[in-house]
């Protein structure tokens, strides 16, 4: 009996590769989706769009971009869990994918549900400020001025659990300026809010905080990771300034259902990362304050859960509670 289910089994493996091949070979005969989870206009959206472009060239298909925000992107992430596993329904996002795990009590997803077709980009957050409240000039006046004034100043996040929540609360653990916490739906809505002054501090990218730094009492006080942002080459990072836990990094990348027949994830994974090797994408990215992701899609599936482990840390040593 034994011997009888190897052979059966043998003989199904040997059918399921041609097959496989065969559904790779046709794939893709219709339009591709790369589901997002935040609204238009924000840099995740911008780098999701780019992919798009350069991925319907090599696919030789239209690969369009369906944004779902809303609770830190956990929906998108549910809806593409979900969804047919034809290599038909990507999902592009951040580092919200891991710290959703611990920020929720119901995240409504697990790792062994997905696949990493690899990673793209990634880039330091900064810190951009609305003086107008603290007229602070430094970022050692801001910190003061916070503490003086507990509860006045606030942050904009995307939620619990976000990665721009994450930095602002590292920070908030570090130099006890005593900030509060403003969620919002999407970056783009955060950075509307605090150039007119609804909120104090946002935590970007650089390419967003640069586009909008000459208006009136804006001001960008530091740069996280080891090194200064090229769009940035004036400001200091959070190490400079006595800070160098600051390390915090955005990671953006591309996943799809777990069990997503493997030559068409071979076949996605080839065209994203020709995509992320294309010059013409680098340039992009660049403009964008962000860098290449060069690593394969292992690296960066460890990359992620790590991530979730730092997250877990962090919930700890800030005392803060899944929501």
């Amino acid at each position: 009996m034994k011997a009888f289910l190897t052979t059966a089994f043998s003989i199904a493996l040997a059918g399921a590769a041609p097959f496989g091949a065969a559904l790779a070979q046709d794939f893709p005969s219709k339009p591709v989706t790369i589901v997002v989870g935040v609204p238009p206009g924000g840099s995740t959206d911008l780098v999701a769009r780019a992919t798009a472009e350069k991925m319907s060239k090599l696919l030789g298909t239209q690969v369009v971009v369906d944004n779902r925000p809303g609770v830190n992107a956990a929906i998108a992430t549910r809806q593409v869990a979900r969804a047919p596993a034809d290599g038909y329904t990507l999902f592009y996002n951040a580092v919200n994918m891991a710290t959703n795990l611990v920020a929720m009590k119901d995240p409504g997803y697990k790792w062994s549900e997905f696949e990493s077709v690899g990673g793209v980009a990634y880039a330091p957050y900064v810190m951009f400020v609305n003086t107008t409240s603290s007229k602070a000039k430094t970022l050692k006046e801001f910190i003061d001025y916070g503490k003086s004034n507990p509860g006045k100043l606030t942050f904009a996040s995307l939620g619990p659990g976000s990665s721009p929540g994450i930095v602002a609360e590292r920070f908030n653990s570090l130099s006890g300026i005593g900030y509060r916490d403003i969620p919002y739906k999407g970056g783009a809505p955060a950075m509307t809010d605090l150039v007119g002054g609804t909120v104090d501090v946002y935590y970007p990218l650089a390419n967003a905080a640069a586009a909008l730094a000459d208006r009136p009492n804006m001001t960008i006080f530091a740069v996280t990771g080891a090194k200064r942002s090229e769009v940035l080459p004036n400001v200091p990072t959070f190490a400079e300034l006595g800070y160098p836990q600051m390390g915090d990094l955005l990671y953006g990348g591309m996943w799809i259902a777990a069990a997503t027949p493997k030559p068409i994830l071979d076949k996605l994974r080839k065209a994203l990362a020709d995509t992320v090797k294309d010059p013409e994408f680098v340039a992009t990215l660049k403009k964008a304050g962000m860098a290449p992701y060069e690593d394969d899609h292992a690296k960066f599936f460890a990359i992620m859960r790590e991530i979730e482990v730092i997250t877990r840390e962090d919930y700890k040593k800030f005392k803060l509670e899944p929501q």
